[in-house]
């Protein structure tokens, strides 16, 4: 469906793992008690979420007639000369993310009842509250810009390369997971280190989509450590001062997060056993039966890992 994909698919299937398990341990009161919710109160309330999704996917690659149309309707294009060079940039605003979200969130709001002065106080205020956001997003995307014309991450990703080798993915979900506990976004943390990770993917012969993808998914593990989420969530629950104590007690979550992202990743970013592949090849679907039979003990501990996350105990 798109870039999109990763997040939609993996947010509906969160919500539906949580359902399951929250009907699995619920205790027999909670079981036998009714919900007095209509049918219509759960739409209201869900409007905003379903009106985005439905948006979202009217414009993704499964309709592309309709995506070409919007996409080549209401552009702004800019043109910024750099050195000798031109570099020209498209919005699509009809494809645009931002636009998306903005439509579905007005249009869900006025189905909730609210009013279109209140919807547009509510957005002011947001964007006085997430002001910081903007400066630190837009630095990080200009310092993320002349480490990668300056040749910096190049030469980082050379040097990492050489140091680690092949074992280099192991540490990939690492790096995402220091960029968020360090800047605090997992986003920034993408920003930071995504070309970092594809250009090492160069380097050593994997696919960047792969190291990518390990750097966001360690970019999610360190938001569970990270000072400046913790720091939000105690002040939210007004339980400031124990943000030690509740860093510390994360630390082991985030622990076997990433270790459990080591070992996701690990059948598609390293090269197979020579005996399969031969030596230094690159993993494939057509090695998949045979890695699997050679690797059925890690496989088997990997899904051992899983499950003792999931039931990890909440204190």
């Amino acid at each position: 469906m798109g870039a999109e994909s990763p997040a939609i698919i993996g947010s509906i299937l969160s919500i539906i793992v949580i359902v399951i398990y929250g009907k699995l341990t619920a205790s027999k009161e909670e079981k036998a008690r009714k919900s007095h919710l209509k049918t219509k109160d759960i739409l209201n309330a869900w409007s905003i979420y379903l009106l985005i999704l439905f948006l979202i996917i009217l414009t993704s690659p499964l309709f592309p007639g309709l995506r070409h149309t919007l996409e080549n309707n209401w552009i702004t294009r800019i043109s910024l000369p750099i050195n000798a060079s031109t570099v020209n940039y498209t919005i699509s605003w009809l494809t645009h993310a931002g636009v998306l979200l903005f439509i579905g969130t007005f249009i869900g709001g006025l189905i909730q009842g609210a009013k279109v002065k209140d919807l547009f106080i509510v957005l002011w205020n947001t964007v006085k509250q997430l002001k910081k956001t903007f400066i630190t997003v837009i630095c990080l995307v200009g310092l993320s810009t002349i480490m990668d014309s300056s040749g910096m991450i190049a030469v980082i990703a050379t040097a990492l390369a050489t140091a680690t080798g092949s074992l280099y993915p192991l540490f990939a979900p690492v790096i995402g997971c220091l960029g968020t506990f360090i800047t605090g976004s997992d986003t920034s943390s993408n920003i930071l280190f995504g070309k970092l990770q594809a250009s090492v993917a160069g380097q050593i012969h994997v696919s960047p989509d792969w190291l990518s993808a390990a750097n966001t998914v360690g970019a999610t593990g360190g938001k569970i450590i990270s000072p400046q989420s913790i720091a939000i969530a105690t002040s939210a629950g007004n339980q400031q001062g124990k943000e030690g104590e509740i860093l510390k007690a994360a630390i082991p979550y985030a622990l076997v997060y990433v270790a459990k992202s080591h070992l996701s990743l690990h059948p598609f970013t390293f090269p197979c056993s020579s005996v399969f592949a031969g030596e230094g090849q690159p993993f494939t679907k057509s090695s998949l039966p045979y890695f699997i039979i050679a690797n059925r003990n890690m496989l088997i501990a990997k899904c051992s890992m899983l499950i003792a996350f999931i039931f990890l105990p909440d204190s």
